[in-house]
């Protein structure tokens, strides 16, 4: 086109918002000084419902401002702001124009548009841009363009906020333009399909210029054309979020040629782990680790990434090569960690502004730091494996049988029952496959990853604090607290799954809440926090998460979700204290419901089987403790835990001299830490008729307190103390930050062991000597009696001090949930067995046990972590003294930490009865067992040759099958249950009570038996109910999509088009 023609320009700009501000940018619209222009402006549903006049008033008010123009509705708000702009061509007939595409925060110079179009036909470009500035200051430049390498990340000319002295005024190529004020001509803009709808915002400037590369274009900046961004700085993305990081690997993977593309995937694999290494040390894993997922996750987008190719190469003029030379050579990225400076987005108490800050190699030390301690810590955890103490028990082979296991109705705990079994199941399924079924690796990985995980929790509720200094603070105190390495060497798994989700569930509360960043300037108590609005998507996301975060933590253990709820309401109350706003403290307060009811929804069906026992801990703090121990719980000298106690020190001292938000999060961290002491010391195990969680559980929100804590006062040093007159502020906050590297000692000191303390000979090592797994009489079962502390395996208390737990034969099995879960038949049972026994009324213990396959009676005397083995020790008192009077009960010989006894009347659990032993089947009571000569006992094998518990085998692979000589009683020492079915030759026999309490069914001829087992429909039923709280809240927290099959259309697409430009539309 000849450079003297007047050429027709179409404006387009999608209204998103009908703020206040838009009037500055729509008079600017109306004082272009380019004559041949007209506007169109598209309104999206957002914007016409945010008037009280719906789209008339929003039609009005653009009309006032710019008599003339075009408006038209948008069907939806689906499609991306830019992607709403292709609705240009329903009302645009012809492609001799040019389209000029505006943001509609953006105000344009009034001679912006006259140079744009000057230049456009000076130097015959498809696409030109204006040189973009900040609106509250026009000397700071946003961009100029930016030049991009093959993989798509973006290097701006400018560097961000750099001051306008016309350095950069020289009209020139670039690869990429801003879509927020683009030039672009009709007929290129056609040729190229508009702006590609499934591309988000934030990647739509690289496309659309790439592509208009690929058609032969050239993209030109003119900087005489300025115009401003009421945005500011923060209106230029940088480093992107996951959708960005999406966004420019596929526009890579779309518009690279098919002979290169291979190439470049592998570079791109190559790029991201180098980069992911690079991150963990320069403090930027959370953008290393966006980059390297969305390379990851680009199958699942094969097919709009093929349907994007096809679209491309229908204009595809310029090969790979010619557009290589436009780009970058090497790669943008590394060039970045080369640079000091990152962006922050802080809160101030009237505005919110992205800045930039230089950037610190500590944060990435730091972590190295961390990452380092749990690895030598744990040295000897990663060559040996995990020590068989406490929780830490072998998990079951096979992920896809413990999954099995969840999926039924079937609960081997104890005897085994037709119950809800524990989430955790499925929770270990998944984190085995995870690890492709290395049961052994997942468990150790599982162990080390909460403590990682944890960190990284603080480190993101530590973003609240614009210092790195405070975050670091925080992340070496929490991680170095001995709450979690102390639990390691303990054996408590529910105590790291809090330590590890403790810190996001509060984090995502402060989401909720809307609390971010505040600015680092604010000294007065005007800003007690830095909230900003919250779209709804994102609370909604936050809520998501929030509710699986503390479903995890209660799939371990129910009375974790007690101490979430707790925390959270603590938060709310100390946010109350400082008068944070009746907003903030209602989102604290939603957010402790939303991890209640979402926890609790998250675990159905288990979780209807929870008692307020349950989600007390069964008052697992027996009595009241000092408040040395509250803060350090490990077994380590006296000095040690007075050097851990100095940790409270800077809780003090950050409420004494804080200001502002600082305070605030310095007042939220002290509830967290004086409540739970107050307690542990005051209360012996409950408050009132209500039981509180044991003393681990509890000093696990006392260590995020005391990282709060610790954070509050190592950021407010230069802005609370330093820069006030000389006082008693500053030898106090010099005094608390010597404390907070005291008190981490300990913590830095407990990885010398290498593995945390754990011991190395473990109770159920020794255990799994005494109780073969095969035996020439059948399988059998051993009830542990003895300290709820001692015994292999979750107990129920049965009286004071005295708890009981049933296992196989064979080695302590895995028992995944910490919660006991036997039958309350079966509990019952062995509870009057034992009522009987310490009352000297019976001398035949072993066949009132009998019907329930128990073959050993263990009592344990030390485990080597919670009592120490000497020569004084003993078990429960008068327990033995009891056993030695049972006539059918003898003493075996055993090591001197556990006493065996043999039952000589055992049953096993399968077996098939004749003659006395079957017709005491017949009669319930304890009078017809104790008067009964058990004989004519038979144990049924399973063929398929498994020394496993029988009923365990039937219900886990199925039915199985055996002969049977006569008349008698098959007995299956489970509860009564009708899941269970016995067939003789193929016809159902009656299941019937044997002995009051188990499974029977009385057999009447010779012939082929069936044992099979059927779970209930209700199971299958719950499981769906399951899958689907999960889908829904796992698709609630994926990141709301711009992204669409189809443009943006107006609402009535049959109208003809308004405006003619001439020639052919393309």
């Amino acid at each position: 086109m000849e450079a003297s023609e007047a050429v027709a320009v179409i404006a387009v700009v999608v209204i998103d918002t009908a703020d206040d501000q838009l009037a500055s940018s729509l008079r600017a619209f109306n004082d272009q000084t380019y004559t041949e222009l007209q506007w169109v402006f598209l309104v999206t549903p957002a914007a016409s419902s945010a008037d009280p006049e719906g789209f008339a008033g929003v039609t009005r008010r653009l009309r006032d401002h710019v008599p003339g123009s075009v408006v038209r509705p948008l069907e939806d708000d689906t499609t991306s702001r830019v992607a709403a702009a292709n609705a240009v061509v329903d009302i645009v007939d012809g492609a001799r124009g040019l389209f000029w595409f505006c943001d509609a925060h953006t105000v344009p110079g009034r001679d912006a548009l006259a140079h744009l179009v000057t230049e456009l036909q000076r130097s015959n470009a498809g696409i030109v841009g204006p040189k973009l500035v900040d609106a509250t200051d026009r000397r700071r430049l946003i961009t100029v363009g930016a030049a991009a390498d093959r993989f798509g990340t973006q290097q701006p000319v400018t560097e961000p906020g750099e001051t306008d002295q016309e350095q950069h005024d020289a009209v020139r190529d670039v690869f990429v333009l801003s879509t927020r004020s683009l030039l672009i001509r009709a007929d290129l803009f056609q040729e190229i399909s508009g702006f590609d709808p499934s591309v988000a915002d934030g990647g739509d400037d690289l496309d659309i210029c790439w592509r208009a590369h690929l058609a032969g274009a050239r993209v030109v900046v003119v900087p005489d054309a300025v115009v401003a961004d009421r945005r500011g700085l923060s209106s230029e993305p940088t480093d992107g979020g996951s959708g960005a990081e999406r966004a420019r690997v596929d526009t890579v993977l779309a518009l690279t040629s098919a002979s290169r593309l291979p190439v470049r995937i592998v570079q791109m694999l190559i790029l991201a782990v180098i980069e992911t290494v690079l991150g963990l040390f320069t403090g930027r894993a959370g953008a290393a680790w966006r980059s390297a997922t969305a390379l990851v996750s680009a199958p699942a987008r094969v097919v709009r990434l093929l349907a994007r190719r096809r679209r491309v190469s229908a204009h595809r003029t310029m090969s790979d090569w010619e557009v290589l030379g436009l780009m970058e050579r090497g790669t943008v990225r590394f060039g970045r960690y080369l640079r000091a400076r990152d962006t922050a987005v802080y809160v101030g108490a009237t505005t919110t502004e992205r800045t930039w800050r230089e950037r610190s190699y500590g944060p990435g030390l730091a972590w190295a730091g961390v990452v380092l301690g749990i690895v030598v810590g744990a040295r000897e955890i990663i060559t040996s494996g995990l020590p068989a103490v406490g929780s830490f028990s072998p998990w079951p082979s096979g992920a896809g049988e413990v999954i099995a296991r969840f999926a039924s109705s079937w609960d081997p705990s104890g005897v085994g029952a037709t119950q809800d079994v524990p989430t955790i199941n499925m929770v270990v399924g998944l984190i085995d496959t995870a690890f492709l079924f290395h049961e052994g690796l997942a468990a150790t990985m599982t162990v080390l990853g909460a403590l990682l995980l944890g960190a990284g929790g603080m480190w993101r509720l530590c973003q609240v604090f614009p210092s790195d200094r405070a975050r670091i603070a925080a992340l070496v105190v929490y991680a170095t607290t001995p709450v979690a390495t102390a639990a390691i060497g303990d054996g408590r798994l529910e105590v790291l799954a809090l330590y590890a989700l403790l810190p996001w569930t509060i984090h995502h509360g402060r989401r909720l809440a809307g609390i971010g960043t505040a600015s680092p300037d604010t000294l007065e108590g005007d800003l007690p926090d830095g909230v900003v609005t919250v779209p709804i998507n994102r609370r909604v996301r936050s809520a998501s998460l929030l509710a699986m975060a503390s479903a995890i933590a209660a799939a371990f253990s129910p009375v974790t979700l007690t101490v979430i709820v707790a925390s959270l309401l603590m938060i709310a109350v100390g946010s109350a204290a400082v008068i944070a706003g009746r907003s903030v403290v209602g989102w604290f307060c939603a957010s402790a419901v939303i991890a209640g009811v979402g926890g609790w929804l998250l675990n159905l069906p288990w979780s209807m089987r929870w008692e307020w026992a349950t989600l007390g801990g069964g008052g697992a703090t027996a009595d009241g403790v000092d408040i040395v121990a509250a803060i350090a719980p490990a077994d380590t000298t006296g000095g040690a835990q007075l050097l851990t106690l100095t940790l409270f020190i800077p809780v003090v001292a950050a409420v004494a001299f804080t200001r502002a938000w600082r305070l605030t999060w310095a007042v939220r961290g002290a509830a967290l830490v004086l409540v739970p002491v107050a307690v542990m010391v005051a209360e012996p195990g409950s408050i009132g008729a209500w039981q509180v969680p044991g003393r681990w559980l509890l000093i696990v929100p006392v260590a995020v307190g005391c990282a709060l804590c610790a954070a509050a006062v190592a950021g407010s040093f230069g802005v609370d103390v330093a820069s006030r007159r000389f006082g008693w502020r500053q030898p106090t906050a010099l005094i608390a930050n010597i404390a907070i590297v005291v008190g981490v000692l300990p913590g830095v000191a407990a990885i010398g062991s290498g593995n945390f303390g754990a011991p190395d000979n473990t109770l159920p090592d020794l255990l799994a000597t005494q109780f073969p797994a095969r035996s020439d009489e059948g399988s059998y079962r051993v009830l542990y009696l003895g300290d709820p502390r001692l015994l292999p395996v979750p107990g129920h208390e049965v009286a004071p001090g005295l708890a009981m737990a049933i296992t196989d034969a064979g080695p302590v099995p895995a028992v995944l949930s910490p919660i006991p879960s036997a039958s309350p038949e079966v509990v019952a049972r062995v509870a009057d067995v034992l009522d009987e026994v310490a009352a000297g009324t019976t001398t035949r213990m072993g066949r009132l046990l009998a019907p329930l396959g128990i073959r050993y009676v263990a009592v344990p005397l030390s485990d080597g972590v919670h009592v120490d083995v000497g020569p004084d020790a003993d078990g429960p008192s008068g327990l033995a003294p009891a056993m030695a009077r049972q006539l059918d009960i003898a003493a075996v010989q055993s090591p001197p930490t556990v006493d065996v006894f043999v039952n000589r009347a055992w049953i096993p659990p399968a077996a098939f009865l004749t003659g006395t032993a079957a017709e005491a089947s017949q009669r319930a009571g304890d009078a017809a067992l104790v008067t009964a000569q058990i004989d004519g006992v038979g144990s049924i094998v399973d063929p398929r040759g498994s020394a496993a518990d029988l009923v365990d085998v039937v219900a886990r692979r199925g039915g199985t099958g055996t002969m049977v000589p006569g008349d008698g009683v098959v007995h299956l020492a489970v509860p009564v249950d009708d899941a269970w079915t016995i067939r003789l030759d193929g016809a159902d026999v009656p299941i019937r009570a044997g002995f009051g309490v188990t499974t029977a069914a009385d057999i009447t001829r010779a012939g082929s038996l069936t044992i099979s087992y059927e779970p209930p429909l209700r199971r299958w039923l719950w499981v769906g109910l399951w899958a689907g709280l999960w889908l829904i809240a796992v698709a609630a927290t994926m990141r709301p999509s711009t992204r669409t099959s189809r443009s943006g259309r107006v609402a009535d697409a049959g109208r003809s088009p308004v405006i003619d430009l001439g020639g052919s539309h393309g």
